[in-house]
């Protein structure tokens, strides 16, 4: 980066002291203290330019004393840096394991068209909701078991920093279903795992998996009765099956509904049909 490059955005020499330092030391966030020794400012002359810097969009406040900073100036001067980048930072500074759930990855995977700027983030943690932007973070505190199963992939046009953690496909359809108090997924939900099956975007065996690792009793009997009606044969829903308690508990296919026939196999009310 130039100086007058840099000039051009009409930043004052302090403005440009800063970048000139961050992208020579090519740090990506700046914390609180930092520049008083870098920088050979006083503490509030560190606040006031941290304070400018953030008012005018040039870096990013991630909550109190703590900064995101761009790889480059952007063309206009005003940085918006990726919601993935920011969930990214935000997990590293905890040091927390995580992965995105919720309406975007089920948009992401085709399985809705629900556009959100809300990104529900389950991580071992924190439980907070932050909004920064235009977008709102619900960060949800799961135990460390309650992880895993996830696809990793960059946003088109973003840097090595914005990496996405996705949760997989069939994790994904697992969630729909668990978490379908959150998300308000049912019955919507056993459709995407018909689809996901029919169209060959996910296996059985891959829902199974999944399902028996992470699922709870009433995902693993709702989950098990979907499967059941679109491929009965399959050897694997007997691993399904037998993850399940013995229990003379029935669970509704929709919630908070107990009219139905009983499926006495997977302990379920049938208040509900999918398309098979």
């Amino acid at each position: 980066m130039k100086y007058m490059k840099i000039k051009k955005t009409g930043m004052g020499p302090l403005e440009v002291r800063f970048f000139t330092w961050a992208q020579s030391k090519k740090r990506r966030e700046v914390k609180t203290g930092d520049l008083v020794g870098a920088l050979k400012l006083n503490s509030k002359q560190e606040a006031d330019l941290l304070y400018n810097l953030s008012r005018r969009g040039l870096i990013l406040k991630l909550w109190r004393g703590f900064y995101l900073v761009p790889e480059r100036l952007p063309a206009g001067g005003k940085w918006t840096p990726s919601p993935y980048l920011i969930i990214n930072r935000y997990m590293n500074e905890f040091g927390a394991e995580y992965q995105i759930s919720g309406p975007v990855v089920f948009n992401s995977y085709g399985y809705s068209t629900q556009m959100s700027s809300e990104f529900l983030i389950f991580n071992d943690k924190v439980s907070k909701k932050v909004e920064i932007m235009q977008y709102r973070f619900v960060f949800a505190k799961v135990d460390t078991s309650r992880l895993g199963s996830t696809k990793h992939f960059q946003p088109h046009g973003e840097d090595d920093n914005a990496i996405a953690i996705f949760s997989s496909q069939a994790r994904m359809l697992l969630d729909a279903v668990m978490d379908h108090k959150r998300f308000g997924t049912l019955p919507d939900a056993y459709e995407w795992i018909f689809r996901a099956i029919t169209e060959k975007k996910v296996s059985v065996s891959e829902i199974v998996e999944v399902v028996c690792k992470y699922g709870n009793t009433s995902s693993k009997k709702r989950i098990g009765w979907v499967l059941d009606k679109i491929s009965p044969k399959n050897k694997k829903l007997k691993q399904l099956f037998a993850e399940i308690p013995k229990t003379k508990f029935l669970v509704p296919l929709m919630p908070d509904n107990f009219d139905g026939s009983i499926n006495q196999k997977w302990g379920v009310i049938e208040n509900v049909t999918i398309s098979t």
